[in-house]
């Protein structure tokens, strides 16, 4: 981590960053005041210059971690490869994101404003592999849809498995799945 700024200097998106980091690298339990005020080599005032609550730098972490999501997988519907190669991209969890993922639903599971954000998010997920689906199989509607809620279940599924697993976990049902559906 590069060396802190001074006590002036450290700003509202950097607050949010270092919570981005600690959540990522330590999991929930690092987003208290005391830690990331440790971390950052900062007093409890400088953190309650930019934030209220440990609560709002948390939905504040969230928020960020649904715009990345949203980016990437904007970025993924949007590109150039087959359909069926977009579909695989966008609902596998990626293993570098799969802590942070991990981490915040678990901020969900504690936080009812941020189990809102999460749902949020997974309805917007599910729309968009929703679209993939129905590019890249052939299925319409309800049917697209519910493949998709089911590839976006896989996907959280996959998250709570060992990372060493992640791979296989996916590759195997979503592989299976992709079967029966070209079958008919």
């Amino acid at each position: 981590m590069a060396a802190p700024k001074p006590a002036h200097n450290l700003t509202h998106g950097d607050w949010i960053a270092l919570g981005v980091d600690a959540l990522r690298r330590e999991g929930p339990g690092a987003l208290t005041i005391e830690a990331l005020c440790r971390r950052a080599r900062r007093t409890r005032g400088s953190f309650y210059h930019h934030f209220k609550t440990i609560g709002e730098l948390k939905q504040a972490v969230v928020r960020f971690w649904i715009e990345a999501e949203a980016d990437a997988l904007a970025r993924i519907a949007a590109s150039d490869a087959e359909p069926r190669a977009r579909l695989e991209e966008a609902w596998r969890p990626a293993p570098a994101g799969a802590p942070m993922e991990l981490a915040v639903r678990m901020l969900a599971i504690e936080d009812e404003a941020i189990a809102e954000m999460v749902a949020r998010a997974d309805e917007r997920r599910e729309l968009v592999l929703t679209t993939l689906v129905a590019a890249a199989w052939p299925v319409a509607g309800a049917e697209a849809y519910h493949l998709a809620r089911t590839l976006h279940a896989l996907h959280i599924a996959a998250l709570i498995r060992s990372p060493l697993a992640l791979g296989d976990y996916v590759h195997g049902p979503g592989a299976a799945l992709a079967g029966l559906v070209e079958r008919g």
